[in-house]
């Protein structure tokens, strides 16, 4: 990916079941294959320290803004075990 075409649009603190984190926000266009027309591609990554790992997982959408599937995506964020 060319991260000249990568944009952060937000970044902030968040609590998931007990465990803090980190929120950002993203955008960036996909050039896609010669003849395709480029597609912005939104996103949101979570980001959760366990020890001298990090876990990052992440939600894209290519038709809409991911914060309107952000109630599915935290259901799914709920149910992973972060460390052990």
């Amino acid at each position: 990916m060319n991260l000249k075409l990568y944009r952060v649009i937000s970044e902030t603190p968040i609590l998931v079941n007990g465990r803090d984190g980190y929120k950002v926000s993203f955008a960036y266009v996909d050039p896609g294959n010669v003849g395709e027309v480029p597609e912005v591609i939104q996103g949101i990554d979570y980001y959760f320290s366990n020890g001298d790992q990090t876990l990052i997982i992440t939600l894209e959408i290519d038709d809409g803004n991911p914060e309107e599937h952000l109630s599915d995506f935290l259901r799914f964020v709920e149910t992973v075990e972060i460390g052990g």
